[in-house]
């Protein structure tokens, strides 16, 4: 699943389902309070997949983040992309071909090489 803001706003671009940890909140359960606010969704988390480092802008400031990313899945997995619940967002199921402009960039070759031979079918990645 890939999250795209809206073009008009300050937020635009592909990003992948995701947010920020409270205090005392594991990855775990932050995922599947993200996804459940977010996105609608209940969601199991599976293994980290990936950490990584990024510095990008938002509004105006320098933002660096320490991102987690771990695999999930839902049963069922629902044939259309569910609405989302903030209104500059809208979600959409993607496949590896369609990952070009995810950001950040360094989770493209990793989510690729992770899809592998299902490249065309709709895996939701968290």
């Amino acid at each position: 699943m890939r999250a795209t803001s809206i073009p008009d706003s300050p937020q635009a671009g592909s990003t992948l389902p995701g947010g920020r940890l409270e205090h005392g909140e594991t990855l775990k359960t932050c995922l599947l309070r993200e996804f459940a606010e977010e996105v609608g969704m209940a969601v199991m988390v599976h293994d980290q997949i990936l950490a990584g480092e990024n510095f990008f802008t938002r509004a105006g400031r320098t933002v660096h983040s320490i991102e987690f990313y771990h695999a999930i899945s839902a049963d069922p997995l629902p044939d259309e992309p569910p609405r989302p619940r903030e209104p500059d967002l809208e979600f959409a199921w993607v496949g590896a071909e369609d990952l070009s402009s995810l950001r950040p960039e360094f989770i493209i070759d990793i989510l690729k090489d992770l899809l592998g031979s299902d490249a065309g079918s709709r895996r939701p990645h968290g």
